[in-house]
């Protein structure tokens, strides 16, 4: 699954995270023809510049990442898809393959 273009459904996050949310999920879906966010075929999961600069940076939320389950076919496939997920600034993977082997790896 992925979005085409404009992110519409970021606005809505901005209000959550103006009150204070502690967590967010990361759904795994792809963003294309968005000239700042687009995430080359990526899950926005392992993406830097969704979880990152956008979520992070951009909306400035402070809160816990938590990635949507790991073992799901959007995601799956993307060798080593707990580490990008870690180091696209994700700080709980929900359900990962090989726990041990992202522990390990990261």
């Amino acid at each position: 699954m992925y979005i085409d273009g404009e992110m519409k459904e970021v606005k809505n996050y901005i209000p959550m995270i103006g009150h204070g949310v502690t967590s967010i999920m990361v759904a795994h879906l792809a963003i294309k023809n968005n000239p700042e966010f687009d995430t080359q075929d990526m899950p926005s999961t392992c993406s830097r510049k969704i979880v990152t600069d956008l979520l992070k940076d951009s909306l400035q939320f402070k809160g816990l990442v938590i990635t949507d389950a790991m073992n799901m076919g959007g995601v799956v496939n993307v060798d080593q898809c707990g580490l990008k997920a870690a180091q696209a600034g994700c700080d709980q993977l929900l359900m990962p393959v090989d726990e041990k082997k992202c522990y390990l790896t990261y």
